[in-house]
Order: structure tokens, then C-alpha cells, then sequence
């Protein structure tokens, strides 16, 4: 058994054949209780969205209570959601994680200070010591 040659055919045939079978029973992970119990509960709800506040597109997760975001987590089951930089990348495939800006979407979303409407510079100079003099406009 040991002095049978393999071609190179049969060794593509062979790894095609394992990569689709590790791909697709990836697919048929089983649902965990705690995945079930998510969506809706009696103090608020979750809602799978994703992330924009950097180009990543982040899977999170949004805990919704009387109409309010109260929570932003990481989305575990989004594939996009896997902050993972090791040289095995289905390693960590369950631990989702979130940058820096997405941990403070809640803070960026409630902020009393953020622009709520458009803003118009009306002072055509620039410069470091020039007023812009922003006006607010309707959107």
C-alpha cells in the first residue's frame, strides 16, 4: 500500500472533495439555546444589524428597550462580525469582537454634542485663524 504513486489528478480530486466537505458542514453548525433565546424578550429586543462607523462592516447586534439602543455587542453568528488576525482564521471563528469606533457607537449615537442637521460654511476664506462660520440647513 505504501509503494502506490498518486497522481497529480487524484491528489486535486482528493483536496477539491475535502474542502468541500469541510465548507459545507461548516454550514450545519447546531444553534445554541442561548441563539434562540435572543431576539425577543420581555425587556427589549435584538436586532442584527451591521456596523458603520469604520470600513470593516462589523456584524453587531443592537438591544432595542422602549424604542432606545441600550446595548451594541458584537454578533457572534455573523461571519463578519470575527476579529481575528491568527494565522488560523476558523480558530477563533465564534468569538466575535468589534473595533474601537463600533464599542462606542452607543456613546457616538446619544452624544449631546453631535451636528443634528447639516451645516453650510458661509466664510469663503480657509485658514487656520478664519472663522467658517457654519450655518445650519435643512437636509
Amino acid at each position: 500500500m505504501l509503494d502506490r504513486k498518486i497522481h497529480r489528478r487524484s491528489f486535486v480530486k482528493l483536496a477539491a472533495g475535502t474542502a468541500g466537505a469541510v465548507a459545507l458542514g461548516s454550514r450545519f453548525r447546531p444553534i445554541s439555546a442561548d441563539a434562540m433565546a435572543r431576539p425577543s424578550t420581555a425587556e427589549g429586543t435584538w436586532i442584527p444589524t451591521c456596523c458603520n462607523m469604520c470600513g470593516g462592516q462589523t456584524g453587531v447586534r443592537c438591544k432595542v428597550v422602549e424604542g432606545r439602543v441600550v446595548k451594541i455587542e458584537p454578533n457572534p453568528d455573523n461571519p463578519i462580525g470575527v476579529s481575528n488576525i491568527s494565522s488560523d482564521f476558523l480558530a477563533n471563528k465564534r468569538e466575535a469582537a468589534m473595533c474601537p469606533k463600533g464599542n462606542a457607537g452607543l456613546m457616538t449615537l446619544y452624544d449631546p454634542d453631535r451636528l443634528k442637521t447639516p451645516l453650510k460654511r458661509t466664510n469663503p476664506q480657509k485658514g487656520r485663524d478664519q472663522d467658517p462660520q457654519w450655518k445650519a440647513i435643512s437636509w
